[in-house]
């Protein structure tokens, strides 16, 4: 039979271990992670039975080039990422002698199971140390491990996104970023390379099972480098 002093130390490590659990990622947030040459950064967590989002497809007009990658025109001065939103066709391809027009579409995101949600994690990834750094993000980019062995890879968002009408209600969808490789017009992926001083911000899609707590994040997109939850 155990003592008042041992119940007293099992009640308590049981607390930590709960506690520990249901605070997911909250002591990794906003912490710089660094390795060999990215630093990494998760900024939020999301869980989401959907995840609803507009985007304008531009075409025409003028561009203006970015020192981060120079075959990429989506690339700002300054090395945040302005993606084409995940279009297989790119609209930021497009002639620059037109004149700029602009079309918005609504698409929607849902895990491809019932048993499944939709996890997604806002992240800066950003090259502080290597003249250029090539950053393959893919299927193979990240993955999230949970407690029990199980592993959990980036969605290709250009696969799962579903075009739907116009909402009744705006605040039912939300602007959104997608970290991925950039694709060209017959859908090939393009690695991002970053020079130094640039980075990417967005959000990495993942779908796990319902309230699936995790232990670890890692990212091996140019780079090897793990975070603890």
């Amino acid at each position: 039979m155990l003592s008042k002093t041992s119940r007293y130390i099992l009640v308590v490590s049981l607390l930590m271990l709960v506690i520990a659990a249901c605070s997911d990622v909250s002591s990794a947030l906003g912490q710089r992670y660094r390795g060999k040459t990215l630093d990494v950064v998760i900024m939020g967590m999301e869980r989401a039975n959907q995840v609803a989002f507009p985007v304008t497809y531009r075409t025409g007009g003028v561009k203006t080039p970015s020192r981060c990658d120079p075959a990429d025109p989506t690339y700002r001065t300054g090395g945040v990422k302005t993606p084409s939103r995940c279009d297989p066709a790119d609209p930021n391809d497009s002639a620059l002698d037109q004149p700029l027009t602009e079309e918005t579409k609504h698409w929607e995101i849902t895990p491809s199971s019932s048993e499944l949600e939709l996890v997604l994690l806002k992240l800066k990834v950003e090259n502080h140390t290597a003249t250029n750094a090539v950053v393959n993000i893919d299927e193979r980019a990240a993955e999230l491990r949970d407690f029990v062995q199980g592993k959990y890879f980036p969605i290709n968002v250009n696969d799962t996104m579903v075009e739907v009408g116009e909402p009744e209600n705006p605040y039912d969808e939300r602007s959104m970023v997608f970290l991925w490789n950039k694709l060209s017009p017959t859908g090939e992926g393009r690695a991002v390379e970053l020079r130094r001083g640039c980075g990417l911000e967005g959000w990495l899609l993942f779908e796990a099972p319902i309230d699936t707590k995790f232990r670890e994040f890692k990212w091996v997109a140019g780079d090897s480098l793990t975070i603890d939850f």
